[in-house]
C-alpha cells in the first residue's frame, strides 16, 4: 500500500490532479486479531483509503466485491513469487477462471522476504505489532500461531530476524488450532 500510494501521489502532483480516497478490499474473517483491525483502521486513515469489507472465504469476497464495484478492472496484490502459486505469475496476472475476474498487479512479486523487511524498516513503513511478537504470517485467530522458528529460549523474536524466509509461513494452518498454544511464550 505504501508503494502504491507513494506512486498515486506523484502522479497526481504532476498532472495537478487532486489526491481520492483509494479503493481497498478486505476479507472479513470470523475471529480475527485485534491488532489486526487496529492496525487496518490506521491504514485507512493513513493512506486515505475506502475501505471495503466483505465476508469470506476469499473467492466469495471478491465476488461480492466485483459485483459491487463492476468498474475496477484491476487490483494490486502484495504476492512474492515464494508465496504459494507465486512462481506461476507475472507482474500483470489475471485472476483465475473460476475466480471473479481482476487484473491483478503483483508490485513486489520478486521481492524476498528479506526485501520486504528491508523495506519496511530502511523507508519506516508502519506494520502490524503482532509481526514484533513473533508472527510471520497472518490470517484468522484459529489457523494463525507464532512462527516455531523464532522462538529463541523461549522468547519470540520479531518477524524481521527469521534467518530463513522459506519458513514464513510455518505458523500458518488450514486446520484449526488452540489458541492455548498459540499464546505460549
Amino acid at each position: 500500500m505504501h508503494l502504491v500510494r507513494a506512486a498515486l501521489y506523484k502522479y497526481t502532483t504532476l498532472n495537478n490532479q487532486p489526491t481520492e480516497a483509494l479503493v481497498s478490499f478486505c476479507v472479513l474473517y470470523k475471529k480475527t486479531f485485534p491488532e489486526i483491525d487496529t492496525f487496518v483502521q490506521k491504514s485507512v486513515c493513513r493512506y486515505r483509503l475506502s475501505l471495503v469489507e466483505k465476508n469470506g472465504p476469499m473467492r466469495q469476497g471478491l465476488q461480492q466485491f466485483k459485483d459491487d464495484y463492476p468498474g475496477i478492472q484491476a487490483i494490486f496484490v502484495g504476492t512474492r513469487r515464494d508465496d504459494p502459486y507465486g512462481d506461476k505469475l507475472n507482474f500483470f496476472s489475471p485472476t483465475d477462471a473460476d475466480w471473479p475476474q481482476f487484473m491483478r498487479v503483483n508490485p513486489v512479486l520478486n521481492w524476498s522476504f528479506d526485501d520486504i523487511w528491508g523495506f519496511i524498516q530502511g523507508v519506516g513503513v508502519p506494520y502490524c505489532c503482532l509481526y514484533d511478537q513473533g508472527y510471520t504470517s497472518l490470517g484468522d485467530v484459529d489457523s494463525t500461531v507464532r512462527n516455531p522458528a523464532l522462538c529463541k529460549n523461549g522468547v519470540y523474536q520479531p518477524a524481521w530476524s527469521l534467518a530463513n524466509g522459506t519458513l514464513e509461513r510455518s505458523g500458518r494452518s488450514s486446520s484449526n488450532i488452540s489458541r492455548s498454544s498459540a499464546n505460549t511464550t
